[in-house]
């Protein structure tokens, strides 16, 4: 019978039990009083009766004057009222005047209880004629207090019986608990401790370390090409071997150290009490030697080939899933070695210098979560500036992050870790709506954004740009779209349409970094820029090298063409602006024009702009002459 059922079982028998009990703790006192009372009300009726006849003969012998006599006549007649039920015993004239009253026993109780009491009474003759009344008054009291203490007597004993019944519930609920609680964390197939309870073991060692001040390895073992077996053999040989390999490990450890099954072909194997990483190196070398003999399978023999990944705590900050992370990671890593050549070991010891690049990622994707929710993320402005005149004619938004613990983190680095968690997205609809809202406070200048393919290839990505727009009523010809010549190589067709439609709507197209992709004449004419933008790398060596000077001609000679304008980006130093006005150039930016800014910086910068006349350059007569 399933715990759910015994539990179920044992409630219904616990309350019918309870009840049953309970109703005959209240029947045994009930029923004693009710018979005790009607037994103490005939004995009252009896006992009026033979007074009312006693009463009579005496009035009979003393005549009309039996007032005066009675009273001490009657005396002898009470004698025997202490051992009946009477309380009160009273003689009544004809009138209903009390001739004699006397009271058995007092008590505030028995004063409450007479008027919930039984009067018996019996009519005095004298010559036949009625001349006066013997009234008997039972009180409920004796019969009620045997009655109570009967009730205490049976409720002491059902109360516990009560108890019990109700208790047996409890505890079939605490054996299923057990039983749950012991299949929660085993594992079915090899019997041991299972990965639920490796989080509390290991956190009970790592408590431990903080006392003694040592240390404890985290080995994980995988066991090669294990699903191979499981194929060739099936589900039930593949699980009998797990379990050989369990009770074989089992057999070789340390009597402090604790082996548990990871789920699958994975161990874990905890090391307590170790001072150097030598020691957890020297239980992986013995794991591995346990599981060189082979394994059998029916008659056949099976070889299996074990990989271990080793941590060691280091701090007592560190965390049991900490610890499994750099196990795993130390795992992956030998695993990888074997896989490409580099290495035949079998162990591995987690190094945070090489080995934590998928952790480092994925803590990078939990804090860009983060970050996006209380809002890390800000946007800075670097000015674009029209290389004849001077003025500033536009903005590049730039994201920039501000960790709290590691400060501000590159672009480059955050940036690929967030296309892939996918937030990129959601960080770029974040951008177009800070960039468009802080546009529309800065009049005649356009704004750019960049835009990632993961965002590009939104099926609604349009639809954003023009909710982006029109809520701030922005014009469309003041926001700049940049997009990379690798993101129109990949699904060109669909790109094409994107790019059609951004176009119909009047946002200008920009294509970024051009030059280091595999953009050509064909895709420029396809695509129709608003604006090339020539990658920094070749204004970097424009001075000195006349190939990148030659690329920057032949692209601003392309633009002029194509009705497109040229911006050069990363311009540091004079003698780059120099040329690049000389080359025809329109647009540049860079440190020469203005670093990336605050918002607050950008708007001074630019009313600075604005207030100094534009002065049209004039190219000298050796910039002629080398033109």
């Amino acid at each position: 019978m399933s715990g759910i059922a015994q539990y179920r079982r044992a409630r219904i028998l616990g309350w019918a039990g309870s009840i049953l009990f309970l109703v005959l703790a209240v029947i045994v006192p009930v029923g004693y009083f009710c018979v005790r009372w009607e037994h103490e009300k005939a004995i009252s009726r009896l006992q009026a009766s033979h007074d009312a006849r006693e009463v009579s003969h005496l009035i009979a012998q003393q005549g009309d004057d039996w007032r005066e006599y009675i009273q001490g006549a009657t005396f002898a007649l009470f004698e025997h009222m202490g051992d009946g039920p009477a309380s009160v015993w009273i003689l009544q004239d004809s009138h209903g005047a009390a001739v004699i009253r006397l009271d058995m026993f007092h008590s505030h109780l028995k004063d409450v209880l007479l008027q919930y009491g039984y009067v018996a009474s019996s009519p005095v003759l004298q010559n036949g004629v009625p001349v006066a009344t013997v009234a008997v008054h039972v009180s409920p009291e004796a019969a009620l207090g045997v009655a109570a203490w009967l009730a205490l007597l049976s409720l002491l004993p059902c109360g516990l019986l009560v108890t019990s019944l109700h208790a047996w519930p409890v505890r079939v609920v605490g054996r299923a608990r057990a039983t749950v609680s012991a299949l929660t964390l085993t594992d079915a197939t090899t019997g041991l401790p299972n990965r639920v309870a490796v989080g509390k073991f290991l956190t009970s060692a790592l408590e431990g370390t903080h006392y003694r001040g040592d240390k404890i390895g985290v080995i994980l073992l995988d066991l090669l090409r294990f699903r191979d077996i499981n194929d060739l053999y099936g589900k039930e040989a593949a699980d009998r071997i797990l379990k050989q390999v369990g009770e074989r490990l089992s057999r070789h450890l340390h009597i402090s150290e604790q082996l548990a099954s990871m789920g699958g072909d994975e161990f874990m194997l905890l090391v307590p009490a170790i001072t150097s990483v030598d020691q957890a190196a020297e239980a992986a070398e013995r794991l591995a030697a346990v599981l060189a003999a082979p394994f059998s399978v029916g008659v056949e023999r099976v070889v299996l080939t074990p990989r271990l990944g080793i941590a060691v705590s280091e701090t007592a900050e560190e965390t049991a899933e900490v610890l499994l992370q750099q196990a795993a990671l130390a795992l992956r890593a030998v695993k990888s070695e074997n896989a490409s050549g580099l290495s035949t070991r079998v162990w591995h010891v987690y190094n945070p210098t090489s080995d934590a690049g998928p952790l480092i990622r994925r803590q990078m994707k939990e804090d860009l979560s983060r970050a996006l929710q209380e809002k890390q993320l800000r946007l800075v402005y670097q000015p674009q500036v029209n290389l004849l005149t001077g003025q500033i004619t536009g903005a590049e938004a730039l994201l920039r992050w501000n960790h709290p613990v590691r400060g501000n983190v590159p672009p480059d680095v955050f940036i690929p870790a967030a296309e892939e968690a996918e937030l990129i997205v959601e960080i770029g609809a974040f951008v177009l709506w800070e960039a468009c809202a802080q546009a529309a406070q800065w009049p005649d200048i356009t704004m750019a954004i960049n835009v990632s393919p993961l965002q590009f290839q939104q099926p609604d990505f349009v639809t954003s740009i023009r909710v982006a727009l029109e809520a701030f009523n922005l014009p469309p010809h003041r926001l700049e779209i940049e997009i990379t010549e690798n993101m129109l190589l990949q699904r060109t067709e669909e790109s094409l349409a994107k790019v059609a439609q951004l176009r119909a709507l009047g946002v200008r197209i920009v294509i970024d970094d051009f030059g280091i992709g595999y953009a050509n004449i064909g895709m420029l004419r396809r695509f129709r820029f608003n604006k090339i933008k020539i990658d920094r790398s070749f204004i970097s060596d424009l001075a000195h090298d006349p190939q990148a000077r030659s690329i920057v001609r032949a692209v601003v000679e392309v633009g002029r063409a194509m009705g497109a304008t040229i911006n050069a980006e990363g311009v540091e130093d004079e003698e780059q602006n120099r040329l690049l006005r000389v080359d025809g150039c329109q647009e540049v930016q860079g440190y020469l024009h203005g670093r990336p800014m605050m918002a607050a910086d950008f708007k001074r910068r630019l009313l600075e702009n604005r207030q100094r006349p534009a002065e049209p350059a004039v190219l000298s007569v050796v910039e002629i002459t080398a033109a």
